[in-house]
């Protein structure tokens, strides 16, 4: 084969191999030391290739037998600059064992090596221009994961060219008694999850893979029937008609998550080949930019610098236009704006807005004390009002969602009397609320008439509203918040307690603390390890007695095999929580003790029933509750401590 042509030569002296070549065309040089672990690299999926496996370290010692199965037995040695590389790498003394790959376009060698029966790493050969492409792609997504804290893949070594081959070099995940099975289990279910919850992020459609995808897709339709065409086309337009100028979430996915490309060690499955995966972004280059915005005096003009292409160096003239549509007044200034790192090439519209609001701030026409902040439910929500707006035809809905001025007469006379009776009976959103004091404060100020209010029957709209949030687990995201604590000199006492009621209910995010105590709970009921890899970004003001009872039945319930795993992500979650300022240890104090007695009664039921692993998990999982009760005590005193200077 051509590309083990170019790792191996022939020598009289060489170390012995046996090469093994399928009627697909895939070959295998299986090294002759430890021959069990050599062939660790050969992974079949048919029953003849299971059985060739598990045989051969018997069948080697009679060539005879070995010959009939069309093997060969060659003495090879490494070309010299691979050679010391792996040796520079792993050592003098390791072994190696050659996959010569898959016949394709992106065909390429792996190279397994190991010592003393633990397999150390695995080296990728090709020549092929586009393959190191795709060794380039693999490097960086292993190392932005590494980053991202998902565990359970390799590691880097080294990315390296010898003139015109390439070669990338990574650590093993698997051993000698790592297992490859040929389906998809909960465990693969729950790495994927895990990977989805560590990397998910919020980009716009049309920088997806997806969206490159669907592209390809519709030009290629041609080639099909008329009627698949015509399925297909279909499909494609629903999908861009339903997305097109949106954002959507995506998280980082594998690309070729199949059963062979993962292991499952010691009840953990362990995941390699992330040469495909991506972040649903076209080039996947996922780095950083700061931009840093100059005024200086001169002709109003804007440069941008930092290698950027076209449609960034475009960016001036859209930022110019946004500005002065926005009502501002675009500076009589020379403004300079700076990408950084300058030594990476940028491109797309997708810096608008930050430069946008740099030269703003720059200008004093807007303050933002972080920028780093970020709110996609708040951005949802502001989408959210602007397309309510332009839906609103009627009186009534004109009344609920514009502010004052934006109204004619008629659509107050008309539209006041069934707002308010909706407002009164808990119909409308907070922020409709919100709107209806804003717009109270605007009609005294030009002394405009409005019909009568019934303050208390409002109070008890909004208070009817946040239960019906509460027990339904409505999200319902919240923005467009016009009133500040500095205007309460512009509003009447009854106006300002409706106002107050619905500031205390967002502002303690109590709906999505409960939506996600409720979460919690089922998922440790249903699935607890799953619920626990899912839950690991969720917020939480409290762990209490409900969450604790929930937590021990899960525990009890799952294999041995999962008990570890379930004690790392209870105490990643929870350590987390407790140290955010959400966490209220007040409302907590009675949970971890709860969950501790709880554990406590387990154990003593697993040394009766003389489960001596389970015993040693639980006592495990009791060892991070009482850490936990230690840290909940020292945030309580700290929160005490906060409560007598404040009074």
């Amino acid at each position: 084969m051509e590309v083990l042509s170019n790792i191996f030569f022939e020598e009289p002296d060489g170390e012995i191999y046996y090469d093994i070549l399928n009627s697909q065309g895939k070959e295998w040089l299986i090294g002759s030391k430890d021959i069990r672990t050599a062939f660790e690299i050969y992974q079949p999926t048919a029953i003849k290739g299971k059985i060739l496996k598990s045989f051969f370290p018997c069948i080697c010692r009679f060539p005879f037998v070995y010959s009939r199965l069309h093997i060969k037995k060659k003495k090879l040695k490494l070309q010299p600059e691979i050679e010391h590389i792996l040796q520079r790498t792993f050592g003098n003394d390791v072994s190696i064992s050659c996959f010569g790959g898959t016949p394709c376009v992106h065909q390429k060698a792996v190279i397994q090596i190991y010592r003393n029966l633990k397999i150390l790493g695995y080296c990728k050969v090709a020549r092929s221009q586009d393959v190191g492409y795709l060794f380039d792609k693999e490097c960086e997504n292993l190392n932005y994961l590494r980053e991202k804290s998902v565990d359970s893949i390799p590691e880097v070594l080294f990315r390296c060219d010898l003139d015109d081959l390439k070669l990338f070099c990574q650590s093993s995940v698997k051993d000698k008694s790592g297992q490859t099975i040929d389906r998809m289990t909960e465990k693969h279910w729950l790495f994927l999850a895990n990977l989805y919850n560590k990397t998910r992020t919020v980009i716009k459609f049309e920088e997806t893979d997806y969206y490159a995808l669907l592209k390809r897709v519709k030009k290629n339709a041609v080639v099909l029937k008329e009627t698949d065409l015509e399925i297909v086309q279909r499909a494609c337009e629903l999908i861009s008609k339903k997305y097109n100028n949106s954002t959507v979430e995506f998280g980082f996915y594998h690309g070729d998550f199949t059963p062979w490309n993962t292991v499952i060690e010691n009840g953990k499955i362990k995941v390699f080949d992330f040469e495909y995966a991506s972040f649903a972004i076209q080039g996947i280059d996922g780095y950083p930019v700061d931009i840093e915005v100059k005024m200086l005096e001169g002709q109003p003009v804007i440069s941008i610098i930092g290698l950027g292409d076209q449609a960034v160096k475009e960016a001036a003239e859209r930022i110019q236009a946004a500005i002065d549509e926005s009502g501002y007044v675009f500076p009589k200034k020379r403004v300079i704006i700076s990408l950084a790192p300058s030594d990476k090439k940028k491109s797309g519209s997708h810096f608008d807005l930050a430069m946008a609001v740099g030269v703003l701030c720059q200008n004093g026409d807007i303050g933002v004390k972080n920028l780093k902040e970020w709110d996609q439910n708040k951005l949802d929500a502001e989408f959210d009002y602007i397309i309510n707006r332009d839906k609103a035809t009627a009186p009534e809905e004109k009344v609920r969602v514009f502010e004052l001025l934006s109204l004619d007469e008629k659509d107050i006379e008309e539209g006041y009397p069934g707002f308010l009776e909706k407002a009164y009976n808990g119909e409308i959103k907070l922020e409709d609320y919100e709107n209806l004091l804003y717009n109270r404060c605007w009609a005294r100020k030009y002394r405009i008439t409005l019909p009568d209010i019934e303050w208390e029957k409002i109070h008890e709209g909004v208070n009817k509203q946040i239960k019906k949030m509460v027990e339904m687990g409505e999200n319902q995201p919240y923005s467009r918040r016009t009133i500040f604590e500095e205007d309460k000199e512009y509003f009447l006492p009854e106006e300002w307690k409706v106002h107050e009621t619905i500031k205390n209910f967002l502002d303690e995010n109590i709906l999505m603390f409960e939506k996600n105590k409720t979460l919690y709970i089922n998922l440790m009921r249903k699935e607890p390890l799953r619920g626990l890899t899912e839950m690991q970004n969720k917020r939480f003001n409290k762990f209490d007695i409900d969450m604790a009872e929930a937590t021990s039945e899960g525990f009890e319930k799952i294999p041995n095999e999962d008990k570890e795993d379930f004690v790392v992500y209870f105490k990643k979650m929870w350590q987390f929580n407790i140290s955010v300022s959400d966490y209220k240890a007040e409302l907590s104090k009675d949970g971890f003790p709860h969950l501790r007695e709880s554990l406590i009664q387990f154990q003593n039921k697993c040394k009766e029933g003389k489960k001596y692993i389970s015993e040693i998990h639980v006592k495990s999982l009791i060892e991070v509750v009482n850490n936990l009760i230690d840290q909940q005590k020292q945030k309580s005193e700290e929160e005490s401590r906060c409560l007598e200077e404040n009074s």
